[in-house]
């Protein structure tokens, strides 16, 4: 006689032939039936139920629920017989199909891309229904963040009952972007719709929608939106603003989308009485400089938020780290008057232990730590810990700082982490380039901003081209011994045609140190000796051959934000070079120059940045100056819409370099000014922020004065334009179209220049 065990995943019930249960025996043997890709001992292994042990209903039921659990299988049974030894226990299972391939169709507006980001799926595993089941709804809610709110995801299986394997297919209905027609307020009497849209992420359909993301509807923002809505009031007096549930409603052509919300706005509080309670360690005086929350403006939570932050900055410049600042309101309905004291908990005082740097693979610890404002052992600082990150990311060396802080337990000690992402600091550039001016340029280019990871600086290029010839080396150590002093020198050979005609070479040298007055000023001192050679040039006033050895003195502040791309913050440089023959100089001059940039960030990631400058050089004794040492302006990096270098004086002289000798040939000769004067303006437009692609308008206005003219600005010569930036693997690339303004007869407009390549 046979005795079968059937167990289902809530009990097991016992089968005998008249019915009775059968004393409990001990297995003689567990066996597992049906596999056919796992392995049967891996199963074996998840089995309780082991030969030797009593058959236990227990134990059986929750073996099956182990097996059941492995998600290989869509069926397990447990059956028991006798075959003369004692009972025997088999686990009869029938795996699920094998996922042999998956794909998804219909797929057009939203990239396959994307959707396989997003799908759990993995081919050559047990089919699961539920991963199945949640990547539907993961390309579901994809398609709602592209806009196509009405999209439909369904799923089929192909089998191959032959290899027990599946191909699982997913099916895009697409149908079309659902976009939003119409946003309606309704109880709002005090701002119109068009304010309260301005503070809804989600926006009416547009002209240009296509084009864009304006006007599309996702669901999850558009609640969302509620809540911003909500703190419009909440930050204009309305503190018992309520705004009902949304409706969102479809077109019968199921193209566009019709949305609703009721406000119910209640009455309009302003601020009251305020005063400020606790642990004072500053003034009422000084705390409400410190807020922009004042009596008799309209509450604003937002402003109420920003008081406490500045108490809590405040008190964390004097080494309070945990200081809590509660704001406690008093509604007074009666006069529509909301009373604020702010309560403070100072804590205690909080001292800096471990300052750990992490993540510098290349840069050595004391590059990042020289720029710290804080120190281990110092008390804390929130205003000294904004500083230290903005001078670490203004190295230039990261692309990611972040600073992390940690308690330690029971004591006043942080330890900070400075945790950073090193970027590109070195390039390897054997380039090939044109410029309006220069025409075809072949380069080479060295260059490492962190050489070693000591932060020193190393460039070297060379350049050849129709009408130059550049070589330059240049190494600087902004921290020279690492001390407040830098050091620098640089070697160069240059030899150029200008756009007058004639060339200019020059052989020459620098030395320069620098020192560190302040966190954002340098002082630099540098000595310079170059020998110019001049040809093609006919007869001039001025010489034109010779050493010059010069020694300069300049100060330079700078507060950018970004060393390469600022948003915000300015530089300023006032210098003045001598040359004299007491140095070994041909020539004796002094050379006087002062700039100012700014950058100011407008909205949107556009900047505003507006540059002065101007420059004098004076004579010293009779001999006169060199016409290479004199100004000239026009072209990029002065004033645009102009030639380079055509705005000048000119003088006409005897002779001509086609006729040497004929005494009736006259020619014109560029011979520089002594005073010059700039003003360069530029509104600098994100247009593809990933690429580093920019377009800009740019006015600007200047020119270059002889001795005895005065610097008159109604003489100044005008040009505006515009153009396209982007820094691009191989350099930086400009192309700007210049449009002079007063333009004189013989001067082209516009004037287009473009620049491809590494500027040197």
């Amino acid at each position: 006689m046979i005795r079968v065990w059937v167990a289902g995943l809530a009990a097991l019930c016992l089968i005998l032939g008249g019915g009775e249960a059968a004393a409990a025996e001990p297995l003689a043997e567990v066996r597992v039936d049906g596999t056919e890709r796992v392995e049967k001992e891996i199963l074996l292994r998840e089995i309780r139920s082991k030969p030797g042990e009593d058959l236990s209903e227990e134990t059986v039921s929750e073996d099956l629920k182990r097996l059941y659990k492995l998600k290989y299988f869509d069926s397990v049974r447990a059956e028991v017989s006798d075959e003369g030894g004692g009972p025997v226990l088999t686990f009869r299972v029938k795996e699920k199909p094998l996922i042999k391939d998956h794909r998804v169709t219909g797929s057009s507006k939203v990239s396959k891309e994307k959707i396989d980001e997003v799908l759990k799926i993995k081919d050559r595993t047990f089919l699961d229904f539920e991963v199945v089941r949640r990547d539907v709804e993961a390309i579901k809610k994809l398609y709602e963040q592209e806009g196509y709110y009405l999209a439909e995801v369904v799923y089929e299986l192909d089998h191959i009952p032959a290899r027990n394997q599946v191909s699982v297919i997913y099916k895009a209905l697409e149908g079309v972007k659902v976009q939003v027609r119409r946003i309606n307020f309704v109880g709002n009497t005090t701002f119109p719709d068009e304010d309260l849209i301005v503070a809804m992420e989600t926006k009416v359909a547009s002209a240009f929608s296509w084009a864009t993301d304006e006007g599309r509807y996702q669901k999850e923002i558009f609640q969302d939106d509620v809540e911003k809505v909500k703190a419009f009031y909440l930050n204009n007096g309305f503190i018992k603003v309520q705004v009902l549930d949304p409706i969102a409603q479809l077109s019968k052509n199921r193209r566009w989308i019709y949305l609703s919300m009721v406000v119910k706005e209640g009455p309009r509080y302003r601020i009251g009485r305020i005063s400020f309670a606790g642990d004072l360690l500053f003034t009422p005086q000084e705390l409400e400089a410190a807020t922009e929350t004042k009596p008799d403006l309209y509450f604003s939570r937002d402003r109420v938020s920003k008081d406490i932050f500045a108490i809590t900055e405040k008190y964390g410049d004097l080494g309070y780290a945990f200081a809590e600042v509660e704001p406690i309101t008093d509604v007074r309905d009666d006069d529509l008057k909301v009373d604020i004291e702010y309560r403070i908990k100072k804590g205690n005082k909080v001292y800096f232990n471990r300052i750990n740097i992490v993540g510098n693979t290349t840069t050595r610890d004391k590059v990042v730590r020289r720029e710290m404002k804080v120190a281990e052992g110092d008390l804390y600082s929130i205003s000294r810990l904004r500083r230290s990150r903005e001078k670490v990311y203004r190295l230039g060396f990261f692309e990611e700082v972040d600073f992390q802080s940690r308690r330690i337990p029971g004591m006043d000690l942080l330890d900070l982490d400075v945790k950073v992402k090193e970027g590109s600091t070195g390039t390897l550039q054997v380039t090939g380039g044109y410029s309006t001016f220069e025409g075809p340029i072949f380069m080479i280019q060295v260059q490492q901003a962190n050489l070693l990871g000591y932060g020193h600086q190393l460039s070297t290029s060379a350049s050849f081209g129709k009408r130059s010839k550049l070589f330059f080396f240049d190494y600087l150590n902004p921290y020279f011994l690492d001390s407040d002093w830098s050091l620098g020198f640089q070697a160069f050979r240059t030899q150029t045609r200008s756009f007058r005609g004639f060339v200019i070479q020059n052989t020459g040298g620098q030395v320069r140190l620098g020192y560190l007055i302040e966190e954002f000023t340098r002082l630099f001192a540098a000595y310079e000796y170059k020998i110019s050679e001049v040809s093609d040039i006919p007869r001039t006033p001025f010489p034109f051959d010779g050493a010059t050895s010069s020694v300069e003195l300049s100060v330079r502040r700078s507060t950018k934000n970004h060393p390469f791309d600022p948003s915000g913050g300015s530089v300023q440089r006032l210098g003045a070079q001598t040359a004299s023959r007491l140095l070994g100089s041909d020539f004796d001059f002094v050379k006087y120059d002062a700039s100012s940039t700014w950058y100011v960030p407008v909205f949107l990631k556009i900047v505003f940045s507006t540059r002065l400058a101007g420059a004098y050089l004076q004579r010293v004794g009779e001999d006169p100056v060199p016409f290479f040492e004199r100004f000239f302006a026009g072209g990029l990096g002065s004033v645009r819409g102009y030639n380079s270098q055509s705005l000048t004086p000119v003088q006409f002289v005897q002779g001509d370099r086609e006729y040497p000798g004929d005494p009736s040939r006259r020619s014109e000769v560029a011979i520089g000014g002594n005073k010059l004067a700039l003003i360069n303006n530029e509104m600098v437009f994100p247009l593809i922020p990933p690429a580093g692609l920019k377009w800009v308008l740019f006015y600007d206005l200047g020119n270059v004065f002889e001795e005895g003219d005065v610097v008159d600005p109604l003489k100044f010569r005008q040009g505006w334009g515009f153009g396209i930036r982007w820094f691009s693997p191989i350099g930086p690339l400009r192309f700007e179209w210049g449009f002079p303004i007063n333009r004189k007869r013989d001067e082209p407009s516009p004037v287009f220049e473009f620049f491809i390549g590494s500027i040197f």
